[in-house]
């Protein structure tokens, strides 16, 4: 995420390109890192360190806990609190949404854990470019576009790997490396498949404006 052999970094900020400045990269690493740290050490997010470790954890439970940590990643990154609602059936691995300051992620698409993680930190990127471009005039440029796409990715990544060290610097364990995708459906023996309410009506209700 913070490295300079790419087109979304750059030695000092670039708005208009969509290009991140060298210390602000640096700024933004370290508030991932006290975010993570914090989220993990924090004693009220216990039950939510279980369900990140727990391939069978409910659809409930993983928007409880995904929320948590992005609600602690918006507090390091100065926007505005949000939610993480679950999706199925939906095109794409995740979206925000400036409509509702949702994130959503589609749980089909996610094999384990580090994989929603990396969907959740991505998202939890561009929720803070909307925060600060959101008046811009810029920010519908194809490099524009382009460029915070690539640093999300890099955002995305660097949020999975310092996750995981925290996990292991407190000797918690390693996030759930499987998904069985529990409580997705609620009569999985059927041949017409109904799909959990809460996840119905996040699909209802999605804007995927971005």
């Amino acid at each position: 995420m913070l490295e300079l052999a790419d087109k979304s970094t750059s030695l000092v900020n670039n708005k208009e390109q969509g290009q991140t400045g060298f210390f602000q990269n640096a700024t933004n690493k370290n508030n991932l890192f006290v975010a993570t740290k914090k989220f993990v050490t924090n004693p009220k997010n216990q039950q939510h360190l279980v369900t990140l470790q727990n391939a069978d954890a409910t659809p409930k439970q993983k928007q409880l806990a995904y929320t948590a940590l992005v609600n602690q990643l918006a507090v390091e990154m100065q926007m505005p609190i949000t939610q993480v609602k679950l999706l199925l059936n939906n095109g794409n691995s995740g979206s925000y949404s400036r409509d509702t300051n949702n994130i959503y992620i589609n749980d089909d698409k996610q094999n384990n854990t580090a994989s929603a993680i990396q969907v959740l930190g991505h998202e939890a990127s561009h929720a803070q470019d909307h925060t600060q471009d959101q008046d811009a005039n810029y920010t519908n440029s194809k490099n524009y576009k382009d460029n915070r796409e690539e640093y999300a990715n890099k955002a995305g990544k660097t949020t999975t790997d310092l996750l995981k060290f925290q996990f292991d610097n407190n000797d918690i364990g390693a996030l759930a490396t499987t998904n069985s995708h529990t409580g997705n459906y609620v009569n999985t023996n059927s041949n017409n498949r109904v799909i959990n309410p809460i996840i119905s009506e996040n699909n209802k209700n999605i804007c995927t404006r971005e």
